[in-house]
């Protein structure tokens, strides 16, 4: 919540000019780029991060992942008016919520009419942790009810197993020896159905030698100056080619 808060207040500032303007790092709660109508005041979490708290409420309220009941808290825990941040997506869907639209029709609407498509799924991350002992079924059927009517494709619940899947692996693994290698190896096993997710893991492996060993990042400026932030960009970008070339495939279909 504190990194979010953070974080939140220069959100979508290019790195370069967060690097000139925090040659130490974001240290503090005293700027905003946020200038627009109900700006995003300084400490407030953005709306993606309310909604993740929703489903983390339904969870423990529940004792289980329901579909229907993280449906009722994620409408309950949307407020147009405040200054919660949310993605367009996330605000279209729960816009439509607490309006009473059918809850089935959401994703396929904002695409078809509004041109608008599903965005990150970070309330799996709350799923991950409260099924981290559960089997790769019971977990991935817990990460579809989280999302399945905001994100009914299988990019998006494919994304939600993998955030679920990583966090709960995290939860259990040692610090002293667990290592990324490791951790994408049981994220393949437990996303093997999909073809799409299967090859973003892979070129994740591919990649991950260019990107291990960083150490303790001291100075932002270098940092965002080096080989690794050329590395990670260039792997970003790598997957966002892939996405590409995923949905131009989808729509000849």
């Amino acid at each position: 919540m504190c990194g979010n808060a953070l974080g939140a207040q220069v959100e979508p500032e290019k790195h370069y000019r967060l690097a000139r303007l925090f040659p130490e790092g974001l240290q503090d709660m005293s700027w905003s780029f946020d200038v627009g109508p109900n700006p995003l005041p300084p400490g407030h979490v953005t709306g993606d991060f309310v909604t993740m708290l929703a489903v983390a409420w339904s969870l423990v309220r529940q004792q289980q992942a329901d579909a229907f009941d993280m449906l009722d808290c994620l409408a309950s825990s949307y407020s147009p008016g405040s200054a919660a941040r949310y993605s367009p997506y996330n605000a279209l869907a729960l816009e439509g919520l607490s309006k009473g639209t059918n809850p089935f029709l959401l994703a396929k609407h904002a695409e078809q009419y509004l041109a608008v498509t599903p965005s990150r799924v970070i309330r799996a991350i709350p799923v991950g942790v409260a099924y981290r002992d559960a089997s790769a079924d019971v977990l991935r059927e817990a990460a579809d009810a989280a999302v399945v009517f905001t994100h009914p494709t299988e990019r998006g619940s494919e994304g939600a197993v993998a955030i679920a899947a990583a966090v709960a692996w995290l939860t259990k693994a040692d610090p002293a020896t667990a290592t990324p290698q490791q951790l994408l190896e049981h994220l393949l096993t437990v996303s093997n159905s999909s073809p799409d997710m299967t090859a973003k893991l892979q070129l994740l492996q591919q990649r991950l030698p260019l990107m291990v060993d960083l150490g303790l990042v001291t100075d932002w400026r270098a940092f965002w100056g080096s080989a690794y932030w050329s590395n990670f960009t260039a792997t970003a970008n790598l997957l966002w080619k892939q996405n590409l070339a995923m949905q131009c495939s989808l729509n000849l279909h």
